[in-house]
């Protein structure tokens, strides 16, 4: 923190090296072959559970949802000669703050093979009883409470080697962004909504995840629909690209439509309802038909996006 007309800057940032590490070109491998599966599943995993990277003398974690949101979220961009197009995003400083800013505010505790817990319960308690032993197990060694790093300082600081996935064992808080416009708040914003939508809401690549048996619901809402309708197009427009051919690249598209074998993005869902304020009879969801023995049959995870006017507060109630 330093100080300029007397007023107190923010200098502490985090350093970043080698971000390249980072960015992944998926193979365009057809979905019979097995390295399709494995390829995916990989990634999959990185976008739930985070990744690690070296960075200077030490190891960096990338949270999963910031993973995703380097490689497989698009956002608009207008270049010099006022040519708009999607591209992936940068990921600066500012985004890895908001990204450890969301990490901690959704209830970050600690990484799961490290001998430090950043668990809040271990802060305040001398010695777990049975019930914490039971339920933290992640945080104790030796029937003691590992040594406890305050999560802000924990998520920021380098490693001496990768140490596994996050954990969210913390309560969660709320999280306020204040900055200019056109600082990109609502693509971190909509990029954590598709995020939420594609994975279900877990922070665990498992079975329960593997086999569709979670859900989540987000709530985007403001006092100007015109606002938060252009959020959601946002999400919508990620999600879509992912069936387009044309960045067959970045999300790893089989063939093209009209093709027999034709396969969107593993990151794709099929989507309905409607994303009009208000939509509380019909959010915009993961839900789509099969036909099965001779009956039409819903599917999907129904993970769900509701649009609110704040101004009308019955919007969601009603």
């Amino acid at each position: 923190m330093i100080k300029i007309e007397g007023k107190p800057i923010y200098t502490d940032y985090i350093r970043l090296q080698n971000q390249e590490q980072f960015v992944v070109y998926p193979p365009l491998l057809h979905p019979d072959d097995p390295r399709y599966t494995l390829f995916w599943s990989k990634e999959f995993k990185k976008c739930i559970e985070g990744t690690w990277g070296k960075m200077f003398d030490g190891y960096r974690y990338m949270p999963g949802k910031l993973y995703f949101y380097k490689n497989y979220f698009l956002i608009q961009d207008t270049d010099a000669n006022k040519q708009t197009r999607y591209i992936r995003p940068r990921t600066d400083d500012i985004e890895w703050e908001l990204a450890y800013m969301a990490l901690e505010a959704h209830g970050f505790s600690g990484f799961l093979d490290d001998e430090y817990t950043s668990l809040e319960i271990a802060n305040e308690m001398a010695e777990p009883t049975d019930l914490i032993l039971q339920r933290y197990p992640e945080a104790i060694i030796d029937g003691k409470f590992k040594k406890y790093i305050p999560a802000r300082e924990n998520i920021r600081k380098l490693h001496d080697k990768p140490k596994g996935r996050a954990l969210m064992q913390n309560p969660t808080w709320n999280e306020f962004i204040l900055g200019t416009r056109g600082g990109g708040k609502s693509f971190s914003a909509a990029a954590e909504i598709e995020h939420g939508i594609i994975f279900d809401g877990t922070t665990v690549y498992n079975e329960d995840f593997r086999r569709g048996k979670l859900t989540s619901e987000y709530l985007v809402g403001s006092a100007d629909s015109d606002k938060s309708s252009e959020l959601c197009s946002k999400v919508r427009a990620s999600i879509e690209a992912k069936t387009n051919p044309n960045f067959r690249d970045i999300f790893g598209i089989w063939g093209n439509p009209g093709d027999d074998d034709f396969t969107p993005s593993p990151l794709f869902k099929d989507m309905t309802g409607s994303l009009v304020s208000p939509n509380k009879k019909n959010p915009y969801r993961h839900e789509y038909k099969v036909q099965l023995g001779g009956r039409w049959v819903t599917k999907g995870t129904n993970s769900k996006l509701y649009h609110v006017n704040f101004i009308q507060s019955n919007d969601l109630w009603d």
